[in-house]
């Protein structure tokens, strides 16, 4: 299984972590052709199932109209894009992933620590990924990856327990077996003789 980290911003990046323990991540292209030879990268090996979580963000009031509508444009391109690839993202917004990966820190405390949560975020992508050159650019990716393997797949040990499935991750899964159990069926309905 692969689970695959996005943050979407324009300084964001990708991750993606398999079963194996092996990452891989990488900043944010710049062009849309940059964003699909990733994502080909990302599901080369189409025999693994693929589960992602993308960050929903949103534009700041401090962004103007202009950056406002092109942060937009790239996060439904994104969207598009993981659905030609047959991949349907799991949303989620910063303050529920940070705090299952425990590394959101109260205002008042980080105000204190002089700290924003870039760094606090990189800081424990570090620890994680030890021997990985960890950038501000792909510790929240690499972050959403370790995050999407907790939600799918194997616990990372230093969480207390698996965050439970909403209800529409749950109707997700049952779309993408039935999905498979199609693809299969027309498989052998290919197959048959005429």
């Amino acid at each position: 299984m692969r689970y695959i980290g996005i943050d979407p911003g324009a300084s964001g990046g990708f991750a993606v972590l398999d079963d194996d323990g092996r990452a891989w991540a990488c900043p944010m292209p710049k062009t849309y052709r940059g964003i699909r030879q990733v994502l080909d990268r990302l599901t080369e090996s189409r025999t693994r199932r693929v589960e992602a979580v993308l960050e929903n963000v949103w534009s700041s009031p401090g962004w103007g109209h202009a950056g406002a509508f092109s942060f937009g444009q790239n996060f439904g391109a994104l969207q598009g894009m993981l659905e030609c690839y047959d991949i349907e993202p799991t949303l989620v917004v910063p303050v529920k992933w940070q705090n299952v990966m425990q590394c959101r820190t109260p205002k008042a405390r980080r105000e204190e620590l002089g700290h924003t949560d870039k760094n606090i975020n990189k800081a424990l992508a570090e620890q994680l990924f030890p021997g990985f050159e960890v950038t501000h650019a792909i510790a929240d990716a690499l972050l959403l990856a370790a995050y999407c393997r907790n939600l799918y797949g194997s616990q990372l040990p230093f969480l207390s327990a698996k965050e439970e499935p909403t209800h529409d991750q749950a109707r997700r899964t049952k779309t993408r077996q039935a999905r498979g159990q199609a693809k299969s069926r027309e498989v052998v309905a290919e197959g048959s003789p005429a």
